[in-house]
């Protein structure tokens, strides 16, 4: 357990929007969180797409998004990257932030996340984006992009808490 999960609150669990075998989406007040223990389809990708918009239209300040890849997923396939860059510009203006957490200690883990800050670095998403190694850095790097801290109802450590809590309905999945 995380430092940040320790000091969270009971300020309610994240509502489950989507599960596959692969992967699970969640909306925590708002925050949209997606978990990935392997390579996302671009179907997937559609699908999620759909339920960002979705979410975001009934969030007018604007809402994150925290994506968590486990750091042996494989890369996604050239289909599942065309629809990424498809999502990157239907989502334009729609998003507070982004930050995308891949797990993992080592050279293969690192340099996943090289690559996707250079990609990062190469698009305008049009909302600030960050790739990081940790949970807890995401929170840390996506709260100050949210509502400011007196009308959140949450804290950092309930989004960890929330981030735990789809990890193990995920695990529930058989893979």
């Amino acid at each position: 357990m995380t430092t940040m999960a320790r000091q969270a609150s009971t300020r309610g669990k994240p509502r489950v929007l989507y599960t596959d075998p692969v992967n699970i989406v969640g909306m925590f007040h708002d925050l949209q969180i997606a978990l990935a223990r392997g390579a996302v389809s671009a179907e997937f990708l559609r699908v999620a797409g759909r339920m960002v918009k979705d979410e975001a239209a009934k969030i007018p300040t604007g809402m994150g998004m925290i994506i968590v890849v486990n750091a042996e997923a494989e890369a996604p396939d050239e289909a599942a990257r065309a629809q990424l860059q498809k999502m990157h510009t239907e989502l334009y203006g729609k998003l507070r932030g982004i930050v995308r957490v891949i797990e993992g200690e080592g050279f293969a883990a690192a340099a996943k996340r090289s690559v996707l800050t250079i990609i990062d670095l190469a698009t305008r998403h049009g909302h600030p984006s960050k790739v990081v190694s940790s949970v807890d850095a995401a929170v840390t790097w996506i709260l100050p992009y949210m509502e400011p801290v007196d009308r959140r109802r949450y804290s950092a450590g309930d989004v960890v808490t929330a981030i735990e809590a789809l990890r193990v309905e995920l695990a529930k999945v058989p893979s």
